[in-house]
């Protein structure tokens, strides 16, 4: 259901960026994205792209399944897209099959390489090169680089 706000001016919202600030996802059912300032973004049915920034940050699999269940209500949805976090080295396939079946494309900006979530497999590819899964030794080197990183963007 969109927002009030979305509703009184009827605005449509092709891209939202979140840096820093995502916080969680409503668990009763994932129609809400909590932000860190209490505040919630509801399923916007128009949305095209989501980036979310969070620099230094586990995304712990509950977390990213949350995240994958939003994602799948926003019919819209062409492009998830995370950047400078860690995110769990696979899903359950049941978490993206909404996803798959749109051709959502899930991607990571890790702060070694880019990668994109097969959506068959559940695992993660090195962009741009289908088929090659992610090494666990370049997983590790992401796990290992986290830290408190200031990035900015043009």
């Amino acid at each position: 259901m969109p927002s009030s706000v979305t509703i009184l001016f009827n605005i449509s919202i092709s891209r939202v960026y979140l840096d820093n600030c995502y916080s969680t996802v409503d668990r009763r059912s994932g129609n809400h994205l909590q932000l860190k300032a209490n505040l919630s973004i509801p399923v916007l049915t128009t949305l095209n792209r989501l980036d979310i920034v969070e620099p230094g940050r586990e995304i712990t699999s509950e977390e990213f399944t949350g995240i994958l269940q939003y994602s799948s209500k926003c019919l819209a949805l062409k492009e998830l897209r995370f950047w400078y976090c860690l995110l769990p080295p696979s899903v359950q396939a049941e978490s993206v099959s909404v996803l798959r079946s749109r051709n959502v494309k899930v991607t990571w900006a890790g702060y070694n390489a880019w990668y994109q979530l097969n959506l068959h497999s559940c695992l993660w590819e090195y962009y741009g090169k289908p088929g090659m899964k992610i090494s666990d030794e370049d997983y590790q080197k992401e796990a290992n680089t986290l830290g408190p990183f200031t990035f900015y963007f043009s």
